[in-house]
């Protein structure tokens, strides 16, 4: 009876750890397949040692092992540009607009031409900014191409952040 019980345990403890939960910060990935196509990109819910699932917009998706080529942390260059982009021209464009005198004189233009002008400065100064922040994005790639010793490694290392 004894013996019973003791397999039982370890045979329900097995399944408990066959996938790996990741609380948070959960972090970030974009998956390729074989060709290089993007096939996914989400955050990682778990990982198993054959599947990785990552949830996007309160939706999830599986992708077994044989159909993951490489993987990507952080999100892509083009974000970091565009998020810049946004804040630049979103700030410069209502301090243009706050900071309008249109009786000044020499210098005077309305609030929506002060709006107009900062937001096309600031997206210019601001996807500058958001460039530079490239060289601190510290992303990593992990080539897998469904090698099970590879997806090994990505998950030790997804395991350890």
């Amino acid at each position: 009876m004894k013996n019973l019980i003791f397999i039982l345990v370890v045979i329900l403890g097995m399944g408990l750890n066959a996938q790996t939960s990741f609380d948070k910060p959960k972090i970030f990935v974009r998956v390729y397949d074989m060709q290089g196509n993007k096939i996914g990109k989400g955050k990682i819910s778990a990982i198993s040692e054959n599947s990785l699932q990552l949830s996007r917009h309160k939706k999830t998706a599986d992708f077994p092992l044989s159909n993951i080529g490489q993987i990507r942390t952080k999100r892509s260059i083009g974000n970091n540009f565009a998020t810049g982009a946004m804040i630049g021209a979103v700030a410069v464009g209502i301090l243009g607009a706050v900071f309008a005198e249109p009786d000044s004189g020499w210098f005077s233009y309305t609030a929506g031409e002060g709006a107009g002008a900062g937001i096309i400065a600031g997206g210019i100064l601001g996807a500058g900014v958001g460039g530079l922040s490239i060289v601190f994005k510290n992303a990593k790639s992990y080539r897998i191409n469904a090698n099970p010793e590879q997806w090994k490694v990505f998950m030790e290392a997804m395991v350890k952040r």
